[in-house]
């Protein structure tokens, strides 16, 4: 009969025995894994589960069984996790009643229990572990790997104090490299939200009366056409302008070329300067001004005095 005891010096010895005994032609592996008729000792437990008193489970079934079940498999619960026996194949560990701790044996004798960060244990591979205090500046992190760093501006994150962090150090996107919010009048031309000028205020300038090319910008940073001048289709009455008719300023009907008044010409009844008359307007002139005592004096194409039809009685 084979016996498997639960002695491990017994056992390592009997090994040795049966692998020179199978090298040299004395055993053969079947014959090893073979199960006699009437028993074959396989393997030990502890029925108090105090770790002493170990005794021996037998296998009666007169068959052939493989190396794992010869470890227990046809006995049931043969081999305990947690009886600090680390018992191959079976088990790749066992810690007895520290199983399931991290960085002990796992409740299943199969490998490690791993690490929980935020558990306040430092187990490998966490090179840190502050519990509830992880992540949390000067603090290990979230994650167990390191030190969580102080908040800074260009973190991300919004901290107290900021009024914006969009994770970079750059103006003229929204948020200043000193994580204040920009906005229209801070004297930074921002791409968010857009803006064409910004000249550190939200007042619209006005350009010198007469300037004929000048932009300003305007309250909402906005580049605009500030240039105000007579001929710009604009009354500017501030400036003394009663009309404007832009383009057609001088031109007959239309205002003249200072914007003060419409444009003087032969034939809008007004004797202007350089003209005798205009229309019906003789300028207070009669046929008695040309030596005759009879007769009516008319203005003729020209704004001159026509005396043709004034005569002597």
């Amino acid at each position: 009969m084979l016996v498997y005891t639960v002695n491990r010096g017994i056992l390592a010895v009997f090994g040795v025995a049966v692998f020179f005994a199978i090298l040299f032609g004395s055993l053969t592996f079947e014959s090893v894994m073979a199960a006699p008729a009437d028993k074959v000792d396989v393997c030990h437990v502890d029925p108090d589960g105090d770790g002493a008193g170990l005794e021996t489970i037998s296998i009666k079934d007169n068959k052939s069984v493989s190396k794992h079940e010869a470890h227990g498999d046809h006995v049931g619960a043969c081999f305990v996790c947690g009886d600090t026996f680390t018992d191959f194949p079976v088990e790749s560990c066992d810690d007895g009643a520290n199983n399931g701790t991290p960085g002990f044996c796992n409740a299943v004798c199969d490998g490690t229990e791993p690490a929980v960060c935020g558990d306040d244990i430092l187990t490998p591979p966490e090179t840190c572990d502050d519990g509830a205090n992880n992540g949390t500046p000067g603090f290990c992190n979230a994650v167990c790997d390191g030190t969580e760093p102080a908040p800074f501006c260009g973190d991300g994150i919004v901290d107290p104090g900021e009024q914006c962090d969009d994770g970079n150090n750059t103006n003229a996107d929204g948020c200043t490299s000193a994580c204040v919010a920009e906005v229209c009048g801070d004297g930074i031309i921002n791409n968010l939200p857009f803006e064409q000028c910004d000249d550190g205020n939200t007042v619209t300038e006005e350009c010198d009366y007469g300037d004929t090319s000048c932009f300003v910008c305007d309250a909402t940073c906005t580049l605009q056409d500030g240039a105000s001048y007579c001929g710009d289709n604009v009354i500017d009455e501030a400036n003394g302008e009663t009309c404007d008719d832009g383009a057609n300023n001088g031109s007959d009907t239309f205002c003249n070329s200072a914007c003060t008044g419409l444009t003087e010409y032969c034939g809008d009844n007004i004797v202007n300067n350089g003209e005798e008359c205009d229309g019906s307007d003789l300028n207070d002139m009669s046929c008695s001004d040309y030596m005759f005592n009879a007769g009516d004096l008319s203005c003729d194409s020209i704004c001159e005095i026509d005396s043709t039809a004034c005569y002597v009685e």
